[in-house]
């Protein structure tokens, strides 16, 4: 970790500085290992140069079997063919292009196997700090940001507890993670309490489908995966995916495929073949995991968080849009209030 990453972390508890004590630096300064302390003599260990926020009781919300499943899933199965789909689904519907996040501070939350982070980096970002909870940061993660570690600090935590500081983020970023969390509510609201005047949270949630058909499917699959899948040991649920996903190269079969296995908008024609079957096996593995928590709301239940997360619509400047339109990667436009 870079020193400079030092001015944004700051106590999850409080929001308060930390103080880095018995530092290890290497040759380039970099710094090994530490350890951060709060005000109030809170103590966070700076591991192989990564700070750890996981061990402090109260911090992680999640168990050990649904952190350790999503760090198998990104070490195994990485994100680093799927730029096209970010550009598509994240980028040009909520950012416009890439030029959006030239010169920005971003707080990346739920970055997965980093490549979220990696690619906003060579778009041009000043600095983006990376917040996971699973092995990954020791992991793929590492090994995709490797060569930005000039522009990026990697963080171990619980992205429901923000080991930031507020005010110093032009952008955080939360995308396709939230709903993971314990309570979505409480997490939103304390991504937006990171947020100074004019910076912006962009968050989206999983959508429960309007249609009563998709609905039944959906708690069908949900409750099937809770019971089944989820207690399989991972490497032979994965193989299993992997057989099924070659369904979707099957004609007839591949519908059919789409709607049992919960799979996903994936990609057609010839040049999409090889990234289509590692969409389809990432895809459903993501939905049958042995994750904690995976919610859908429905468009009431969403103006609910907002409110309950005490974010007004009118910071919201494409809430309607959003609402009505639902596309995959759509994010909510949080804006920070001028009056905090």
């Amino acid at each position: 970790m870079r020193t400079w990453a030092l001015d944004y972390l700051g106590c999850p508890v409080t929001g308060g500085p930390l103080n880095l004590v018995d530092p290890h630096l290497a040759e380039d300064g970099e710094i090994v290992a530490g350890t951060l302390v709060s005000e109030e003599g809170r103590r966070y260990p700076i591991v192989d140069g990564v700070p750890r926020f996981t061990e402090a009781a109260g911090l992680q919300t999640q168990s050990a079997e649904s952190v350790e499943s999503f760090g198998f899933e990104w070490n195994t199965l990485n994100f680093d063919m799927f730029q096209a789909n970010w550009l598509e689904h994240i980028v040009t519907r909520n950012f416009g292009s890439t030029d959006f996040f030239k010169g920005k501070v971003i707080l990346d939350c739920g970055a997965g196997s980093g490549m979220h982070s990696r690619w906003m980096i060579e778009a041009g970002a000043a600095r983006v700090i990376s917040l996971e909870l699973s092995a990954t940061v020791d992991g793929i993660m590492r090994q995709n940001l490797a060569p930005h570690g000039d522009r990026n600090a990697i963080v171990q935590c619980d992205i429901a507890r923000p080991p930031v500081r507020k005010g110093m983020f032009d952008l955080v970023y939360c995308l396709n993670v939230i709903q993971h969390t314990q309570d979505p509510t409480t997490t939103t609201r304390r991504l937006y309490s990171l947020l100074g005047p004019g910076q912006e949270l962009y968050v989206n949630y999983y959508r429960m489908p309007e249609e009563w058909w998709k609905q039944l499917r959906l708690q069908a699959a949900e409750g099937f995966r809770r019971h089944f899948t989820a207690r399989l040991p991972k490497p032979v649920l994965l193989n299993l995916i992997r057989l099924a996903a070659l369904a979707t190269y099957v004609p007839l079969l591949d519908r059919l495929a789409l709607q049992v296995l919960i799979c996903g908008e994936v990609p057609t024609g010839p040049r999409f073949r090889s990234r289509r079957y590692r969409q389809t096996v990432l895809n459903t593995y993501d939905w049958f995991g042995s994750h904690d928590y995976q919610y859908h709301y429905r468009c009431y239940q969403l103006l609910g968080l907002f409110t309950a997360a005490g974010i007004g619509f009118d910071q919201i400047p494409n809430l309607e849009e959003v609402i009505r339109k639902a596309l995959p990667g759509m994010a909510f436009r949080c804006v920070g209030s001028a009056t905090d």
